[in-house]
């Protein structure tokens, strides 16, 4: 009989501990969320890409409704995210967001994409307790850097003219997923032609996505990339007169960061 009385004790607090920290994590969730909305004055839909009704989203994109726990550890890292970027320019131009699963793009698994004009849509099943916020912040920034260049006109131009001699990004949309989907096991020789990333060899947006991860997410290696490879520098300078132009108080923020050349 007491045997009896001590498991049912112990069910009785696991219990109250389970439904304590599933109230706890959606209180979270419902905070952090209200919190983005707050900063963007957009939605925050936790939801598969298909199953959201409200915006119209490409067919092709399919995926799976995010578990609540790394919901609320990609809203918690999307806040973040959102802090490297000034106020006046979020409440302008602040994106939706679907936060999903798994996200599938043409049948490939990829970590985000984006739906025009707005909408970033982003995967968290890949995250793991605390484990891959880094990398959904850097999905953000990637996709946001899409939002921005439909908005704000971008120097297309001058930065072809970067580009390696003879070189000619995917044409089809096929050739362009097939292209993110290498990995390679040395950076250096993309490095020397002026991509950050093996994946800014697969298309234009992906080429300044890529330097928009860094320039917002890591811009000390950004700023070492540079200085190591003319190539880099060049397209370094063009997208920081970018987004400093897009906001005043970028400059600022890349001052502190570290990332501006002295003379700036």
């Amino acid at each position: 009989m007491r045997t009896t009385y001590i498991f049912l004790a112990l069910f009785v607090v696991i219990t109250v501990l389970y439904v304590t920290g599933i109230v706890t994590l959606n209180q979270e969730l419902a905070t952090n969320k209200a919190r983005i909305t707050d900063l963007t004055r957009q939605t925050v839909y936790l939801a598969a890409p298909q199953d959201v009704t409200e915006i119209e989203i490409d067919s092709r994109i399919r995926g799976t409704p995010p578990r609540s726990w790394q919901a609320t550890s990609a809203l918690g890292a999307i806040q973040s995210a959102l802090i490297e970027y000034p106020e006046r320019l979020l409440r302008k131009s602040g994106p939706a967001l679907v936060v999903a699963g798994d996200v599938s793009l043409l049948d490939v698994e990829v970590g985000g994409t984006i739906q025009t004009p707005n909408v970033i849509i982003l995967a968290t099943g890949y995250l793991l307790g605390g484990l891959g916020t880094a990398d959904l912040k850097r999905t953000f920034h990637h996709e946001y850097s899409s939002i921005l260049m439909r908005q704000y006109a971008f120097p297309l131009e001058a930065w072809y003219d970067a580009l390696p001699e003879g070189f000619s990004f995917p044409e089809t949309e096929g050739q362009r997923l097939a292209a993110t989907q290498v990995y390679a096991d040395d950076l250096a020789v993309y490095h020397r032609l002026g991509f950050v990333s093996d994946y800014g060899v697969s298309s234009f947006e992906n080429d300044v996505n890529t330097y928009a991860e860094l320039l917002m997410g890591d811009p000390a290696r950004l700023k070492r990339l540079s200085d190591e490879h003319a190539n880099i520098r060049i397209k370094k300078e063009l997208i920081l007169k970018y987004y400093i132009g897009i906001d005043s108080d970028f400059l600022e923020h890349f001052r502190n960061a570290g990332i501006l050349d002295q003379s700036e």
